[in-house]
Formats: C-alpha cells, structure tokens, sequence
C-alpha cells in the first residue's frame, strides 16, 4: 500500500509542457498528496500489529548493525510516526530505528504523543538528549554511541518506499566504501573551475544507481546510507559543526566526505518521495535554498579549512565532477 501511493504521487509528475505552464501537475500533486496523507495513516494503524510490520532482536552476530536514524521538533512530533511506520515496514529491516529529541522541547518520554510512544513496542528507540543540536542530532549521536555500525539517515517528512533500505544494502555490497544517497545533486562548476552556487546545480533523477562520483552532493531528504567510520574523527567535532552550517546537517556530512575523499553513488530513486503534509510547513530548506544560506555555509567551511588545514574541500578532485 504504502509503494502504491509513492507510485501514484510520482505520476502526477511533470510530462507535458504546456500543462506544466498551466501548473497543472502541481496542483495535482497536491491533491494526490492530500488524498495519500489521509488514507494511508488509517492503513497504517489498522495494520499496526501485524507482526511483520516489527523490528526483531538486535543483531548479535558480530556484524555491522544498520541504524536508521532521525530527528524532529515539536510542531512535527505529531505525525512523525508516519515516516517511522515506513521504515518498520522495510523488506529488509534495520537493526535499530533511533528517534533523537532534544529535553529542550521534550523533557520527558511522557511529553511525547501516545501513538509515538507505541512505536517502542515494536522496536522504535527514542532517545532524550540534553541541548538542542537541531538536524545534527541524526547522525551526531550515532556518530558518538554506535562508531562501529551503519547509519542510515532519513528526514522526519517522507514517508520511505519498502524497499528503501534493501536497496541501499544491496548497492553497499557493490560499492562498499561509498556514501549511498537516494536524493543529490551534482555539483556545477564554472570555466575557471570555482564552484557555482547551489541554486544551479542539477538534481539527479534516474531508475537505477549511478557510479560513484566526487561530484555528487547528497541532500538528507531520499535518505542517505553512510558505512561505519567513513566520516572520519571530524564529522563528530559538533561545536565547529554548529558555528559554520548549523542549519545544514547535509553541508556539513557533504563537507566530511569531501575531506576524507570519499565519492558518492545515487541509489534508484524515481519512486522514492512523498511528503508527510504538516499543519506547519516550516522547513530547514525554507533556510537554506530560499535565503541562500547553503552557499553561505558551504563558504563559512571552505574559509575554515582552508585556513586551518589548506584545504579546499570544495575543489574539483577529478574530472568525475
């Protein structure tokens, strides 16, 4: 049910130019959304104690875990369940799913919606950390607790094809010292090799994975699949993360591949998007896109780097960009 929809949602896609003038196929989408965002959340709690639909024991075999994680805030608390209910519905299930909130806005697990809080039975963890690291908490805390497995990013306002985290797996098996993205860009450059602004760089669609490149730059929202220890020391040093892009978790992670010059591959992602619709639409992207501040805090990490470690991360590496 829930690919259906995903599948559904996509079709109400742009495929004639004139309609598309017309904005036909937004305003389709939006109906498709508003249908989808009513629907499958019933499906969804009517199906709930399906014991497919659960996580099993953490793995105790001596292999890497896989660690889906995320974060929200308060005016999405109420129906992140939704996104979290796509991932316990994965073919191939990940270890552990990890909630992080910050005791700032959620003092205590009784704080939190009840049809959150059933979600634990069924293998959600969530855990209350001190501060408030905003999107950084995804993957900060990962970073810090679980150094030794694999983390799968996700965004607390898509709801995840079932196949989601199998095919991230399964393309790991082929390019296994990558960071696997469902949703990219690639990077432009000008004639004189300086980096454009974000603005004009293209996002990648494709109905396969793509060969690994240095001129890939992975955006949070499809999901993204980091193996363990492939950030490096340096994606955990938070202060210097929250004083250049602490609006931007995904300048950040792209700046720490860039620094151990690790290339990213796009995972087939035609069918993989579709939001959860908020009463409250703010979103880190109204920040970042709109007021331009990507290119500002890609600049503020490029400054630093150079400076401190004459590195530009941001360079051309190869003539893959």
């Amino acid at each position: 049910m829930i690919n259906f929809f995903i599948r559904l949602y996509y079709s109400a896609h742009s495929r004639n130019s004139f309609l598309n003038r017309m904005k036909f196929y937004s305003g389709l989408r939006v109906l498709v959304c508003t249908i989808c965002n009513a629907i499958l959340p019933l499906y969804l709690k009517i199906t709930a104690n399906n014991a497919r639909n659960c996580l099993g024991c953490y793995n105790k075999s001596g292999r890497r875990r896989v660690i889906v994680s995320l974060t929200t805030f308060q005016k999405r608390i109420g129906r992140v369940w939704i996104v979290i209910e796509s991932i316990l519905r994965q073919k191939c299930k990940p270890d552990m799913i990890i909630l992080w909130l910050s005791k700032d806005e959620f003092p205590t697990l009784e704080s939190l919606p009840k049809n959150l809080l059933k979600l634990q039975s069924r293998g959600l963890r969530i855990e209350l950390r001190e501060g408030n690291l905003m999107s950084h908490k995804k993957y900060y805390y990962v970073l810090e607790e679980f150094p030794d497995d694999h983390l799968i990013t996700i965004d607390d306002d898509i709801i995840y094809p079932t196949d989601f985290v199998g095919s991230l797996l399964a393309v790991h098996k082929i390019y296994p010292d990558c960071v696997l993205a469902r949703f990219a860009f690639r990077l432009r450059y000008d004639e004189k090799r300086e980096l454009l602004p974000y603005a004009v760089w293209s996002s990648v669609l494709l109905d396969r994975q793509t060969p690994p490149s240095y001129g890939i730059f992975f955006g949070s929202g499809g999901g993204t699949f980091f193996p363990a220890g492939i950030l490096g020391e340096e994606a955990k040093n938070i202060s210097l993360a929250m004083e250049k892009c602490k609006y931007a978790d995904d300048v950040w992670l792209n700046t720490m591949c860039r620094l151990n010059k690790k290339k990213v591959a796009v995972v087939d992602n035609l069918f993989s998007y579709l939001p959860v619709l908020y009463r409250s639409n703010f979103r880190l992207t109204s920040i970042n896109n709109v007021q331009n501040q990507n290119d500002v805090q890609i600049a503020n990490l490029r400054k630093y780097y150079r400076e401190k470690m004459n590195i530009d991360p941001y360079k051309i590496f190869d003539t893959t960009n």
